[in-house]
Formats: C-alpha cells, sequence, structure tokens
C-alpha cells in the first residue's frame, strides 16, 4: 500500500477515500474535513463492518510464533545511555501528526553492526509510549530468524496485527 502514502490527489480526503474499495467500505465523502478525520472515519467503517469471528479470524491469521522474539531479546540500554536521541529535533518530530509529510511517521536508525541500534531502538520505543501511550507500531526485522521474522510479508504481518489490534 506504499502508493497511498505517495498518492497526490487534489483534495486530502482523496487519498483516503481512494480505499474504499479495497476494504469494500461504503461511507460519505466529507470534503473538508481533513486526512486524519476521513482516515478516523474509514477506521471505524472497516471495524464496524466485521462480526467479532471474523475480526478474530483476521487477528489470528497474521499472528506468528515468533513474532515478537527479536524484541524480547534486546537488552536494556543502560540508565544514562541513548538519552541523546531524545533531544534530537528528529526524535519528536517521528511523532509529531503536524509533521506527516516530512517523515510519514518512521523514525528510521542505521548504521554499522553491533553499534546499539536495537538497544537504542528500545529506548526510544519505550519512551515514546510512556509519552504517547497510543498509535505506535514497530517491526523487528530479524536476519537471522525464522523466516516470516526475516521477510518483508512477515514485517507487514506485524505492523498490519499492531494497526488492527
Amino acid at each position: 500500500m506504499s502508493w497511498v502514502a505517495k498518492r497526490e490527489t487534489k483534495c486530502e480526503e482523496d487519498a483516503v477515500f481512494s480505499q474504499l474499495g479495497l476494504f469494500d467500505v461504503h461511507m460519505p465523502l466529507i470534503y473538508g474535513e481533513g486526512r486524519k478525520k476521513a482516515l478516523v472515519r474509514l477506521q471505524k467503517e472497516i471495524k464496524e463492518s466485521l462480526n467479532e469471528d471474523q475480526t478474530w479470524t483476521l487477528l489470528d491469521s497474521l499472528r506468528f510464533s515468533q513474532i515478537n522474539a527479536r524484541q524480547m531479546t534486546i537488552k536494556n540500554a543502560h540508565a544514562r545511555t541513548c538519552k541523546w536521541l531524545l533531544k534530537r529535533s528528529e526524535y519528536p518530530n517521528w511523532f509529531d501528526g503536524t509533521k506527516l509529510g516530512e517523515y510519514h511517521g518512521f523514525l528510521w536508525i542505521k548504521g554499522k553492526p553491533r553499534t546499539g541500534k536495537l538497544t537504542l531502538i528500545k529506548s526510544a520505543l519505550t519512551n515514546a509510549r510512556e509519552t504517547i501511550k497510543d498509535g505506535i507500531v514497530i517491526s523487528f526485522f530479524n536476519a537471522r530468524g525464522e523466516d516470516l521474522e526475516k521477510s518483508i510479508i512477515g514485517t507487514y504481518q506485524s505492523l498490519l496485527l499492531q494497526l488492527l489490534e
């Protein structure tokens, strides 16, 4: 669905409205409400269109046994480490809704192997969850893991499951 994020429309709501057919959802098109409100309404319509059995079936189909394995094996940061990230502008901009056009809701951490990237990410995630309380999804790609842990499909399943739960 990367085409949705890159889609340019005359009206910002159209980026959301273009997904109605994908989810077999019908809802009024309210121009002027903004992309965020339209997306919230779409999510609500999707949830309401599924009965409880369908919801559990869908969620269960996305789960796999090692879905959180990599995240659970990452050690917590020492008390005084990783705090530097919280002071950089990229960190608060990551979850600032007014800057979605610039950051797209992603915080990218990259660097050399075995330099503490995963510890840094876990620390940032812990802090963000304390700050935001809702709306954070994460996937840890595990190149040494089982098939779904090291695949794009597994990453998408993990992200989608978190979004739907």
